[in-house]
């Protein structure tokens, strides 16, 4: 796996995602607008792009006007906050039918995960969310949750579905000091996810590194990133790879 990686925190039972960045600029967040104020949090002296897909218009509280500089362009509103203030509403319209969408908008010196984001709008004349392709982090985070919660807890999503294609560990993981089983598979339109879990089959304490992962994976994921060795306890984890095919390992079937 190569370019420029990103660690990420998930809060699902601790795993640890480590995200190949594309052209060196953060994942973009997407939002589904509900009739429900989104919650956008900007970092002060950082410019936010929010993306609608639409034309839009925004009001702003004259609060705010020597505070946040705003402007729209094309679906796309850019934020950038010259100094820290408390959670404002901002209205932004859209201009193709007069509906409003309503954000919450805070700013502070604490660094945003997220430079980008998109919002998801219903479509026209209907309140039926926008069907889309969940994204490589979505998925990490729906494969963890089919892994470790309880059944009770397991939420169903109609875009993701089970596979059968398994690839070898050995050809996934470049290790003799592990010992990988597959676990589990899921794909959707475009993309392709699987699980395996992971023993330390060494006297030595190992650090898990995205490095070693063959293929063009968009995403890896450890539940642990720090093995102990055999027998000692802490010696086994999960690892979660997405991705497209990969020319470098196995064709999917």
């Amino acid at each position: 796996m190569t370019g420029l990686r990103l660690l990420w925190v998930l809060a699902i039972a601790g795993l640890v995602l480590f995200h190949q960045a594309i052209g060196g600029t953060n994942e973009s967040l997407t939002m589904q607008y509900q009739n429900a104020p989104l919650v956008i949090d900007v970092t002060v002296d950082s410019e936010m792009r929010i993306h609608f897909g639409e034309s839009v218009e925004l009001g702003v509280p004259q609060e705010l006007v020597s505070k946040l500089d705003v402007s729209s362009v094309q679906g796309t509103v850019y934020l950038t906050a010259m100094e820290a203030f408390s959670r404002q509403r901002v209205l932004v319209k859209r201009l193709k039918n007069g509906r409003f969408v309503l954000l919450d908008v805070s700013a502070s010196t604490r660094k945003s995960m997220h430079q980008n984001i998109v919002i998801q709008l219903d479509q026209e004349g209907g309140n039926t969310p926008t069907t889309r392709e969940p994204t490589p982090v979505e998925i990490t985070r729906f494969a963890a949750q089919q892994l470790l919660a309880p059944r009770r807890l397991l939420v169903r999503d109609k875009s993701i579905r089970s596979a059968s294609t398994k690839f070898d560990f050995d050809t996934v993981y470049l290790s003799d000091q592990l010992n990988g089983k597959y676990l589990s598979s899921w794909r959707t339109k475009h993309l392709f996810a699987i699980a395996y879990s992971l023993e330390n089959v060494s006297d030595d304490i190992l650090n898990l590194t995205p490095d070693a992962v063959r293929g063009d994976w968009n995403t890896v994921s450890f539940l642990a990133t720090q093995l102990h060795p055999e027998n000692q306890g802490n010696s086994t984890t999960v690892m979660i790879l997405v991705g497209a095919t990969s020319r470098d390992l196995a064709p999917f079937r």
